[in-house]
């Protein structure tokens, strides 16, 4: 039942129950008009008999019975009824008035809480949107000195030795790896390659551009060196569109030189748990081009 039609059902009751309250004061006034009479019926008739009349009349006179009740008792039950109704309706009314005191707090808590949460993930994403800008800023800057042409070589060099500031990168690496070891024999060719390299460690992360790669691992030209062992998660795309993301380790490293101005300066990786797809895609890619030379 709707609150609507519990209020129109006692609305109903309501003005059954004045009509029948105003009844039962005109049956009490009509009672007591008559027990008045048969009062007044009841020492006529007795007199009668007293005379020696007929006796009978006041025989049934006395034996007249009034009705002096008419339903109270019903009226009283429903009226303690009513009572108890508006007491249970009184206490449900508090206990809800409470609960919606208890409900605005908690909603009031609740909110000034994710206010806060919205402006933690605001200032969050903010400065995860600028390191991502100096990202990018650092990789276009490092692209664009990587693409930028050599130096003029010097104007003279002395006699039997190779003039460095004319070697392009490449030669320059070749040069430093075959230098680094020199007893080493060389398995795997190494080539050319442009490619942006996102490399990180457990403590930094790190961008460059690969110079070259072999089927054992890249060259990555950074300034941003990390410590001969270092184990990195390395993440390069092959001009073939080929994604490769694998381990490695740092094996050597080469730091600026001011004495070598077209000597880049950056890290040799070797590749470690290279899947087996990957390193097909690079051998397919290395084998394809010329070698600038070999290594291991």
């Amino acid at each position: 039942m709707t609150d609507t039609e519990l209020e129109r059902l006692e609305s109903e009751l309501a003005v059954e129950e004045t009509t029948l309250l105003t009844e039962l004061g005109a049956l009490k006034a009509a009672a007591e008009a008559l027990e008045n009479r048969a009062r007044a019926a009841q020492a006529l008739a007795a007199e009668v008999a007293a005379r020696g009349g007929d006796g009978g009349v006041a025989t049934r006179l006395q034996q007249l019975a009034v009705p002096r009740t008419f339903g109270e008792t019903a009226f009283e039950r429903a009226r303690r009824a009513r009572e108890e109704a508006v007491r249970v309706r009184r206490e449900a009314t508090a206990h809800v008035r409470q609960m919606f005191g208890v409900h605005r707090r908690t909603l009031s808590e609740l909110t000034s809480q994710l206010q806060a949460d919205e402006s933690l993930a605001r200032r969050q994403l903010d400065d995860l949107k600028r390191r991502a800008e100096a990202r990018v800023e650092a990789a276009r800057a490092e692209a664009a000195r990587v693409q930028a042409p050599p130096p003029p070589p010097p104007p003279s060099s002395p006699a039997g030795a190779t003039a460095l500031g004319a070697m392009s990168i490449d030669e320059a690496i070749a040069r430093t790896v075959v230098a680094a070891r020199p007893s080493q024999r060389r398995v795997q060719p190494r080539v050319k390659v442009q490619t942006q390299v996102d490399f990180s460690s457990d403590a930094n992360f790190y961008m460059g551009f690969s110079a070259n790669v072999s089927e054992g691992g890249i060259f990555v030209a950074t300034v941003a060196v990390a410590p001969i062992g270092t184990e990195v998660d390395l993440s390069f795309s092959l001009p073939t569109g080929k994604q490769i993301a694998c381990r490695g380790v740092v094996r050597w490293v080469r730091e600026v030189n001011d004495k070598l101005p077209d000597s880049f300066p950056g890290l040799g990786i070797q590749f470690e748990n290279l899947d087996p797809q990957s390193l097909e895609a690079i051998r397919h890619f290395v084998s394809e081009r010329d070698p600038m030379f070999y290594v291991d």
